[in-house]
Order: structure tokens, then C-alpha cells, then sequence
């Protein structure tokens, strides 16, 4: 009986151990099922330098001293070039805000165009323009005019304001692609102006836009003449008439009735610029 009993106790421990390892499967298996989910991974990495900008540019004043961008100055010693002082000066202004020109005086400046990398789309736009010159107006006794521009502009073998400048302004361009350079090599523009002291000639430039009929004054007493007009009038001198002189069989007059005919101011203005183009703004 006691044998009985026994082995009803081991029976009803196996009994209870396979349902507690049923509880437990059957525990884990509906845990994973609750806990599981979908999984799906991607991933990227992106990295970029900044585009390079390579373009550079300079404006100098070349002349010996001071002086503005074009070497129009207070005060020039006797090589005609700007210093920056009256002290020893052969031309000297008599205000200390006022550059000033004469016979005698020269200056410039220098433009470098330098290429480095560059690697975005440009445009490039270079500028020389001349808002004010002086000048006188001359009319002869054939009713042709004429203008005298004492300041001679020049740029290597180029001679005369309006060819410098159409020169500077051909360098201009609309596109410069990724790479693309603005001039093959780094490139220095000496623009150089000068107002001969003694001039062995001078041009009078027809206002007829017609280079062939320009007159080329030879005579420095006539040459002169102009010069000291312009000085005096600069000092506040009146002409009770028309100023005159005589080449062959023509007789020239200098008409300074008016500040409409003459001009006694120089203003030059040279401007370059490039900048990034071709990117477009969303929904443009």
C-alpha cells in the first residue's frame, strides 16, 4: 500500500513537471509572437568640398607716389608723376582736397587680370569710361569743329581714350565656364595718360566722327596757346572775345562763351567684376 502511494506521488510530480514545461514553452513562444516586429535598414553618407573661386584681380596707381587710382594728384614733382607732398613740387594744388592736372603731368594705373581654378560658372565684365574730359571747342572759319583733348591716353601701342577703352572693354565676357580661364595668362594693362609739357604736335579730333579729317597742329606756339587757355579759364578768366589763331588760310577759334564748349574736370572710371551665374532659384 505504502509502495502504491509512492509511486502515485512520483507520477503526480512527473505530471506536474510537464505541465510547468508546457507553461513555459508555451510562455516563450507567445512572448517572442508578442514582442516581434519588422525590421529593414539602409543607410547613406555624403560629402563635399567647397567649389573653388580662382578668379583675382588688382588695380594699382603706378605713378612714383600717392595720388588717386589714375595718378591724378595734389602735387607732382618734376618728373610729372604724383607725390605726396608740396614740398619740392613743380605743380601743386592750392587746396589740399583738390587734384589737379597741367602740362607736365602724367600718371596711370595698372590692371591685372590673374587666373587660379575655379570651378563654377561665371561672367566677366570689365569697364573703362570717361564722364568728364577736358576739352576745348575750336571752329574754323570753314565751319568744321573741332575738339582739343590735352590728356593722351595710351595702353601699350594704343593710342587715344575711346580705342583704350574699347580694348578694356572686349575683355569682357558673358560666360566663363567651370575651368575656363578669363585671359590665357595673367595679364598686367598699364593705362598710362600724360599731358605733354612741350608738346611737337597735337590732334584736334573732328566732331564729325570722322578720324580722317582730324587736324594735327604742329606748331608750338599754337599748341601753347591752348594749354594757357585752359589755365585761364580754370582761373576764372573772361574772354571779352573768342580767342583765334590761323593755320594757312583758315582762320581757327576757340569758343569759351560757354561751359557748354569747353570743359576744365577729368573723371575716369575703370570698374571689373565677376561673379557666379547659372544657378536658378526653385519655381523660377
Amino acid at each position: 500500500m505504502t509502495n502504491q502511494n509512492n509511486d502515485k506521488s512520483k507520477n503526480g510530480k512527473r505530471i506536474a513537471l510537464i505541465l510547468v514545461a508546457l507553461l513555459l514553452i508555451a510562455a516563450i513562444a507567445f512572448g517572442a509572437y508578442t514582442y516581434s516586429k519588422y525590421v529593414e535598414n539602409a543607410s547613406g553618407t555624403g560629402k563635399a568640398t567647397v567649389a573653388k573661386w580662382g578668379f583675382n584681380m588688382s588695380i594699382t596707381d603706378n605713378s612714383a607716389n600717392g595720388g588717386d587710382a589714375f595718378g591724378f594728384a595734389n602735387d607732382y614733382s618734376s618728373s610729372g608723376t604724383a607725390q605726396n607732398s608740396a614740398e619740392g613740387a613743380v605743380i601743386s594744388a592750392s587746396t589740399e582736397s583738390t587734384n589737379i592736372v597741367a602740362p607736365g603731368a602724367s600718371g596711370g594705373l595698372s590692371f591685372t587680370i590673374g587666373n587660379g581654378t575655379s570651378e563654377v560658372q561665371a561672367k566677366f565684365t570689365a569697364s573703362l569710361t570717361r564722364s568728364d574730359s577736358i576739352y576745348l571747342t575750336i571752329t574754323g572759319s570753314d565751319s568744321t569743329t573741332y575738339r582739343f583733348y590735352p590728356i593722351v591716353y595710351t595702353m601699350g601701342e594704343t593710342t587715344g581714350f575711346d580705342n583704350v577703352a574699347n580694348t578694356i572693354n572686349a575683355l569682357s565676357k558673358d560666360s566663363i565656364t567651370p575651368g575656363q580661364k578669363i585671359v590665357e595668362t595673367d595679364t598686367t594693362y598699364d593705362i598710362k595718360w600724360e599731358w605733354a609739357f612741350e608738346a611737337t604736335d597735337i590732334t584736334l579730333e573732328n566732331q564729325a566722327d570722322d578720324p580722317a579729317a582730324d587736324l594735327t597742329i604742329s606748331d608750338r606756339d599754337i599748341i601753347d596757346q591752348l594749354d594757357t587757355i585752359l589755365g585761364k579759364l580754370a582761373a576764372g578768366t573772361t574772354y571779352a572775345t573768342n580767342p583765334e589763331f590761323k593755320i594757312g588760310n583758315v582762320t581757327y577759334a576757340v569758343d569759351v562763351d560757354s561751359n557748354d564748349t569747353y570743359s576744365l574736370t577729368e573723371t575716369v572710371v575703370l570698374t571689373a567684376r565677376v561673379e557666379q551665374t547659372g544657378i536658378t532659384a526653385s519655381g523660377d
